[in-house]
């Protein structure tokens, strides 16, 4: 109530357009918060420049699923599956996403240990399933991309520009957890978490809000101030 009466008083004085000190207050008010809000993206144009100028390489995968290939519990007696012609009740599906989120491309030169996934289960098969941008992948080599082993999965050398990704799919004989090993000269190989991604997103909104909201309170002050002393 306080409030709605003081801005009340504030937009029906017309004079506080003409009052001398009324201008200063809003002037200098003004000035302070358009001054933060400058600076503010003047760091963040900064910052922005040296990231996108920044020269790296970097291989990141993503565990987009990892769970029964068809849930027993789901549809008990109805759904079966079979390997070497067994009734198989923990075949497992685990999809991968494997992208360049550097600024250079990767190159079958640069890797000095070829990328490989470890499982505590025995892999049955695992096969390409989709690309960026499609056809990545020559038909003539899927079917040794990627290279099944006993309880891993090799991804022979293989180049790839900023951006580009490839989508695997590993079944297993059980329930496993997924490792990495791998280097690449002069970048590296990580595990990207989509969900911290998102929430690092929404954290620097949330900041970007704040300020936003931050300096239209000192506009705000600035004008009742000026109503104040009329």
């Amino acid at each position: 109530m306080v409030l709605s009466s003081i801005l009340f008083k504030l937009f029906s004085l017309v004079d506080i357009w003409h009052d001398q000190y009324a201008l200063t207050l809003i002037s200098l008010g003004s000035g302070f918060a358009f001054g933060i809000m400058g600076l503010i993206v003047g760091v963040w144009g900064a910052v922005y420049q040296v990231r996108k100028q920044r020269v790296y390489r970097e291989l990141a995968y993503t565990v987009v699923s990892n769970g029964p290939l068809v849930g027993g519990e789901k549809f008990p007696g109805r759904v079966k599956i079979f390997l070497d012609g067994q009734i198989d009740k923990n075949m497992q599906l685990i999809i991968l996403e494997v992208k360049n989120t550097g600024t250079t491309s990767v190159k079958k030169d640069d890797y000095f240990e070829s990328l490989h996934f470890e499982f505590d289960k025995e892999v049955v098969a695992a096969s390409v399933t989709d690309t960026i941008p499609p056809r990545l992948i020559s038909p003539s080599l899927l079917d040794n991309f990627p290279i099944v082993m006993f309880k891993a999965i090799e991804l022979p050398d293989f180049s790839l520009n900023p951006d580009d990704m490839i989508r695997l799919s590993v079944f297993l004989k059980g329930k496993s957890s997924v490792r990495h090993r791998g280097r690449i000269d002069q970048g590296k190989v990580k595990e990207f978490f989509p969900q911290a991604s998102e929430l690092r997103n929404y954290h620097r909104r949330l900041i970007l809000y704040g300020l936003g909201f931050l300096i239209s309170l000192i506009l705000l002050a600035t004008l009742v101030l000026a109503a104040a002393n009329l």
